[in-house]
């Protein structure tokens, strides 16, 4: 069989030819296949992702991708012949059929011409021609190189505090709201009390909750007592220059009483923030917004809270690394997976039933003879799950509809894909909504069971503090 393939430059100029036989992942990050070593480039920037239609390039960080010059949509069918300009420092030319016959020269990351031999003048009587010619190239060099400058100068953030307005008085927790500005230059947010961090966030929309009982139990070094206190919110970049964006005052009023320190007791007092965090966490795993929790929602996640409020992380720890690599060679973010497996095993399971797949969907991946085998070791079992939520996600029309494949995990895909059609012919339902997936009768009871686990795990796992586990969140382990 013959494989695609690809030539690549970095940014030393040096090239390297590599046959497209697997889904080829391309960013800063030390464990992907393509490592490009410059601050300008994303830890997962983009996907070569092998498909039965052929080789998609998948756009991770979105409006820092050219395909010949020209922006394309996030997901992108690669031609014979594409040039692919990843944030104008490396360049990737694609073969569809094989090998080039000869490595070509791709001089600028920026423009490669494709007819270089055209272009030298072999007589003087040819210099006006070879001039004429190549003055349309140039200007298209400069403007792109203007534009390249433009774009990619850093432009400073902006951030700003919508909620709580200054002077708000305190008494249990509260969301606080950003207006980010600027925002694509800002490696996390830092939260302060009198100078004191007490958070970061390093994903968009960089938001957090105050919560008065957990800054006590959790933070005594900030002093917090009844009256007016500092906050502060700082960004940073990714060599660390922090900057301070904005100080409100805040008027704490403290509950002292003792209380029961108890996960599921905390738990139970922080409803008022869950519309926040659930926003959050849907948005680091999609990248999206305009997800909707009605009130049932809401309810349903806080009180399944209780069964998650475990450390997880000594267990989640022995699979870090192949959860990590499984999930972002296809382009995801690593706390899906880790999710995925919390809600389903809270990581208490043999590394063969850590991900709970029916054997009916493993073997689509895997031989009968390697099925058992495979599913009990820990890189090819996680292979496995982030290959087959992959296909969830693409039967749904991408990672935007991760509510969907984590409503019909589990499934062979066949089954999917019937109830994929479905869907889509039900334009007017918002799949951002899980309630009114369920009203609309495109998800069951069971599914929607599934999806209410997804976050409820996934709640606790990355806000731990707030249900009074002393541990690390699960996306520092990635």
């Amino acid at each position: 069989m013959v494989y695609p393939s690809i030539i690549v430059q970095l940014p030393d100029q040096s090239q390297k030819e590599m046959e497209v036989s697997r889904d080829i992942s391309i960013g800063r990050a030390r464990d992907n296949v393509i490592v490009i070593e410059n601050n300008g480039v994303a830890r997962r920037h983009a996907l070569l992702e092998m498909r039965a239609d052929g080789v998609w390039l998948i756009n991770l960080n979105t409006g820092s991708i050219l395909v010949n010059q020209q922006t394309v949509s996030p997901e992108y069918k690669l031609q014979d012949n594409d040039l692919i300009n990843i944030a104008g420092i490396a360049t990737i030319k694609f073969f569809l059929n094989g090998k080039a016959k000869e490595i070509p020269v791709l001089s600028s990351p920026v423009l490669t011409p494709n007819t270089n031999e055209e272009l030298l003048p072999t007589q003087d009587s040819n210099k006006w021609k070879y001039a004429i010619a190549i003055a349309p190239v140039a200007i298209i060099f400069i403007v792109a190189s203007l534009l390249y400058y433009h774009f990619s100068v850093p432009t400073s953030a902006i951030v700003h505090i919508v909620s709580p307005l200054s002077g708000s008085t305190i008494k249990q927790a509260v969301p606080i709201r950003l207006q980010v500005e600027n925002g694509k230059n800002i490696e996390r947010v830092v939260y302060q009390l009198n100078g004191k961090d007490f958070a970061s966030v390093e994903t968009p929309p960089y938001e957090t909750v105050i919560e008065p009982k957990m800054l006590l139990t959790h933070f005594p070094n900030l002093n917090l007592t009844n009256g007016t206190h500092n906050l502060s919110i700082a960004t940073e970049d990714i060599e660390g220059n922090r900057k301070i964006q904005e100080d409100i005052l805040l008027a704490f009023e403290l509950d002292t009483t003792p209380t029961n320190p108890s996960p599921i007791n905390s738990g139970e007092n922080n409803f008022a923030a869950m519309p926040t965090l659930l926003q959050s966490l849907a948005s680091q795993i999609s990248r999206k917004s305009g997800y909707v929790f009605e009130q049932e929602v809401l309810e349903k996640i806080q009180l399944r809270t209780k069964d998650y409020a475990i450390d997880i992380i000594p267990d989640a720890r022995r699979y870090r690394r192949e959860i990590a690599k499984a999930f972002g060679d296809k382009g995801l973010d690593p706390l899906l997976g880790f999710i995925i497996a919390f809600s389903k095993t809270k990581f208490k399971a043999d590394s063969g039933e850590l991900w709970a797949l029916p054997p009916t969907v493993a073997q689509n991946y895997l031989s009968t003879e390697e099925l058992q085998a495979a599913m009990k070791d820990p890189k090819r079992s996680a292979e496995v799950a982030a290959t087959y939520t992959k296909d969830l996600l693409n039967s749904f029309g991408g990672i935007e509809n991760f509510i969907l494949a984590i409503a019909y995990y589990g499934q062979p895909l066949n089954e999917v894909g019937n109830r994929s059609k479905q869907i889509k012919q039900s334009l007017s339902v918002n799949s951002k909504n899980l309630a009114e997936l369920k009203r609309a009768g495109l998800i069951d009871e069971q599914a929607m069971e599934q999806v209410i686990n997804f976050f409820a795990a996934g709640i606790v796992g990355e806000n731990p503090q707030m249900f009074q586990l002393q541990t690390e969140r699960i996306s520092a382990l990635y």
